[in-house]
């Protein structure tokens, strides 16, 4: 996965510099991790206000860094949140929370 992301950084973004990659994607997986930690505690809380801010913004991370999945699973959460649909949020979120194991 990681070399996924570097090939993105570079193509996509220009970034070619690999401290700078690295930096940026361990900075992914710590938002990806503390997303889906926080979006567990608002599902289960039934924020969906939060449950779409944190969806919207990690499908925004999940488009910068490359990660097609993690963009789908993010929008869905937020979208599901928009909906007022807590099942929708929580088939997402533990999509997502597979996801983080593979972010490794």
């Amino acid at each position: 996965m990681r070399e996924f992301f570097r090939a993105h950084l570079t193509e996509t973004l220009g970034i070619d510099d690999p401290e700078l990659q690295e930096e940026l994607i361990g900075e992914y997986k710590r938002t990806f991790d503390d997303s889906v930690m926080q979006m567990k505690n608002a599902v289960a809380a039934a924020d969906f206000e939060r449950l779409r801010r944190l969806g919207h913004a990690l499908k925004g991370c999940a488009l910068n860094i490359g990660h097609p999945a993690g963009r789908e699973c993010a929008l869905g959460v937020e979208m599901g949140a928009r909906n007022s649909d807590l099942d929708a949020c929580r088939s997402e979120i533990d999509k997502l929370a597979e996801m983080a194991q593979q972010l490794e």
